[in-house]
């Protein structure tokens, strides 16, 4: 079932659901990075009875909700939950993006010079919508990650937070107003608080069938790949994330959450407010041990533990009558491939999956070029390689003599024959709707809706289902259904116990 959150919020808004005289006076939006929608039933048994589990029994369940795109990515998938709409329209790619027309790259919410901000989003979300209609409404971003925050906040919202990866305190940039409460959030509430401390596990090791510590896991803080794991005493770039994908980042993101609630008096009239949250840190564990990973159910324990203490929150300031929260993801989560090759080993007599470097993928793209058309002087043939763009040099490619679709299609040729690649289209293709007879309708759909002209690149790639691009334990970031299935669940505003 293919949802936009967009239209669902504004059903929720004007109540037409419910009652249109008494509409909700909060709509919280909470994205769990990387959740992806078998999630909330399969980590069922390790979980309590008052977060997901509440919401399963009291609100409202989709249980097949599906992005029709292949940019399964953070950036994208945060533009597309407030906007309804998809990278062909919000100008939002790819976590990292190119313009031609512009001549820079740069990151999905960041401007060309890096200040962070919604310049990459070419157009407004609900947020948006909700302050330039009702200006005593509140709309309020707030997430571990930068651009969960600015693409859910939008261009004109009353605050945006994230956490700085530098300080592991809450910050914000020039581009948004600095809210009268972020400097005591940031004094209250900072990654240095964990630093030295051990996670330890809390799930039984009968209620888990796969070990602890497993080949293809990454590490954490001491270099185990199992619990007990012991934080690092230092944080910089290189270990903010190993604070990041532990309880205490959840604990932290929840309760900056429930203070922000208060401090602004969030649904206390009758004006309505919105405040959108995202949480990185299973993103963070996912990549690093896999979506099937002791470290991954030992968190969402956690996150199951804060949800039901923000439900709690929002029962005792708002009334669940006056509020309705919204919990879905950015996107899902492919397998492992080792973990897939190892377990499918013991039950079927094969299955293809693997990795793709983008190494690989610009030496067959160099190499092909300069076979047709000689080595280029003194620049390569590549701009860019960022997943799942290709950015050619368009000036090189003027100087050696060869015309652009050509060029693109020699490329897009190359990136074919590589293993482990399954889709590949030009430029050109994509943007005259020329299906190539190697990509499935349903695929070249979702390629479509991920495609804009001015963003995606000179050849658009995705992996075979089942392999990824990158070293990571595991990633996202294709067309299939594990990468594009996300939950949807709802609770509150009046609205009945549903299942659909």
């Amino acid at each position: 079932m293919r949802l936009h959150l967009f239209f669902l919020l504004l059903t929720l808004t004007s109540c037409a659901a419910v009652d249109p005289s008494d509409p909700p006076r909060l709509v919280v939006v909470l994205s769990v990075d990387q959740m992806r929608g078998d999630m909330p039933s399969r980590f069922q048994p390790v979980l309590g009875g008052r977060g997901l589990s509440r919401i399963a029994r009291e609100g409202v369940v989709y249980e097949r909700c599906e992005y029709a795109m292949a940019s399964t990515l953070t950036g994208p998938g945060h533009a597309v939950l407030l906007t309804g709409a998809y990278p062909s329209q919000t100008g939002v790619t790819a976590n990292d993006l190119c313009s031609y027309e512009l001549g820079h790259c740069f990151y999905c919410a960041a401007d060309t010079a890096g200040l962070p901000s919604p310049f990459p989003l070419m157009l407004p979300t609900v947020g948006d919508a909700l302050v330039a209609s009702d200006t005593l409404s509140r709309s309020i971003s707030l997430a571990i990650k930068d651009r969960a925050a600015i693409l859910m906040g939008g261009h004109n919202p009353d605050a945006v937070c994230w956490v700085d990866p530098l300080t592991g305190r809450f910050t914000t940039s020039a581009a948004y107003p600095t809210p009268v409460w972020l400097a005591d959030l940031a004094a209250r509430h900072s990654y240095h608080e964990a630093l030295g401390s051990t996670w330890e596990a809390v799930i039984s090791n009968e209620m888990l069938s796969e070990p602890d510590d497993q080949p293809w896991e990454g590490t954490l803080g001491d270099g185990r790949r199992a619990f007990p794991h012991r934080l690092p005493s230092v944080l910089d770039r290189t270990t903010v994330e190993d604070v990041g994908m532990t309880p205490f980042a959840v604990a932290m993101l929840f309760d900056a959450a429930k203070e922000v609630i208060d401090a602004e008096r969030l649904g206390a009239d009758g004006h309505p407010d919105l405040l959108t949250i995202g949480l990185s840190s299973t993103d963070f564990a996912g990549h690093r041990f896999g979506p099937d990973s002791r470290e991954v159910y030992e968190l969402y324990v956690h996150v199951d533990s804060a949800i039901a203490d923000l439900i709690d929150h929002l029962d005792a300031r708002v009334g669940r009558d006056k509020y309705v929260l919204i919990i879905t993801s950015d996107h899902g989560v492919a397998p492992v491939p080792e973990q897939l090759l190892a377990n499918v080993r013991h039950r079927e007599p094969s299955v293809d999956a693997g990795r793709v470097s983008t190494t690989t993928i610009r030496s067959a793209v160099e190499r092909a070029l300069t076979d047709v058309q000689g080595t280029p002087e003194p620049r390569s043939w590549i701009w860019q390689v960022l997943a799942p763009s290709i950015y050619l040099d368009h000036e090189v490619i003027a100087q050696q003599g060869i015309e652009l679709p050509r060029a693109r299609r020699i490329a897009a040729s190359a990136v074919a024959k590589i293993p482990g690649i399954g889709f590949v289209a030009t430029h050109d293709e994509l943007q005259n709707e020329q299906r190539p007879a190697s990509i499935d309708p349903s695929a070249w759909s979702a390629m479509r809706n991920s495609f804009h002209p001015d963003r995606t690149g000179d050849v658009m790639l995705f992996p075979k289902r089942y392999w990824i691009i990158g070293s990571k334990a595991t990633t996202h970031g294709s067309p299939y259904d594990y990468d594009r299935w996300v939950p949807l669940m709802m609770l509150g505003g009046g609205l009945p116990a549903q299942r659909h």
